[in-house]
């Protein structure tokens, strides 16, 4: 099995896992199941996607901040669609709700905080970091884009949960299409990071 077919096969072990984990989210806590997976992720990508990943770290102070000021938009933008959204139709305030119960039993919020940054680094290593890569040997444009964030949506896709597809949808387009214009993958990191610790931890819907 040559490099690439191994990146493959690991990228759909781990996408199976993500997915896995909320899927028995009943049964187990989605907090740390997902936490599993993504320090599973992280070691084992980082060192077979090494030469994927090695041109995708640099970074500049100025962009990095706007990267960040852009996460706590998007957070402002999701609460302000949000709000507007629900009161044309009140039963997304429900849908809402029942994602919230989804991941409860809540861990404290450090815990939370800490959590959410391995599985961000975990989801951007695997989707816009190996998965990118190795389709970027045969896509470009639109497409890679589409085909990047399609792949992101498997997890919440096997999950079951509609609403979770949504947000992945329109966070996985927005996020790899920061990685196509930058080429770097610290950016729709940090981005993501704000995003989803407020969200899902400091200031959630």
């Amino acid at each position: 099995m040559n490099t690439d077919n191994k990146l493959w096969s690991c990228v759909a072990a781990i996408t199976v896992l993500f997915g896995a984990a909320m899927f028995f989210r009943d049964t187990v806590s989605a907090w740390y199941t997902n936490f599993a997976v993504a320090l599973f992720g992280i070691l084992i990508l980082v060192i077979l996607g090494k030469p994927l990943l090695r041109n995708t770290l640099s970074w500049r102070l100025m962009p990095l901040l706007a990267a960040a000021a852009f996460g706590v938009a998007l957070v402002a933008a999701t609460h302000g669609v949000y709000f507007v959204a629900t009161q044309w139709f009140p039963i997304l305030a429900d849908k809402v709700t029942l994602l919230y119960q989804v991941i409860e039993p809540m861990p404290p919020l450090a815990v939370v905080i800490g959590i959410t940054a391995f599985v961000v680094l975990a989801e951007e290593i695997v989707w816009r970091g190996v998965a990118f890569g190795l389709l970027e040997k045969k896509l470009s444009g639109v497409k890679l884009v589409f085909s990047c964030t399609l792949l992101y949506c498997i997890p919440q896709i096997i999950a079951g949960i509609p609403i979770l597809v949504a947000a992945a949808f329109g966070l996985g387009l927005l996020l790899t299409t920061m990685r196509l214009f930058s080429s770097s993958l610290v950016y729709p990191t940090i981005t993501h990071f704000v995003w989803s610790a407020s969200v899902f931890g400091l200031v959630p819907l």
